[in-house]
């Protein structure tokens, strides 16, 4: 069966892909974002060392901005 999903922008199909999720985990990474080679290990690591008896959990990181070429590029943090 074919599911068809009307592009109603990112926040719609993101919440159509979380409405279908059957496995155990759960990762999103936006289309213009990458990950740290170890962020998933890391994530998993921090659900096991906080979350021992497997209760819902958000697990989200720090983040640096990077240029085209991968390189850090400063920024001012605008939140606390």
């Amino acid at each position: 069966m074919k599911v068809v999903q009307v592009n109603g922008g990112c926040a719609s199909a993101l919440n159509f892909g979380i409405s279908k999720i059957q496995g155990e985990w759960f990762s999103w990474l936006s289309h213009d974002d990458v990950y740290f080679p170890d962020k998933v290990k890391s994530a998993i690591a921090c659900i096991n060392n906080y979350n021992p008896k497997n209760n819902r959990i958000i697990v989200n990181c720090a983040s640096t901005v990077i240029d085209k070429n991968g390189n850090e590029v400063p920024y001012k943090k605008q939140c606390h």
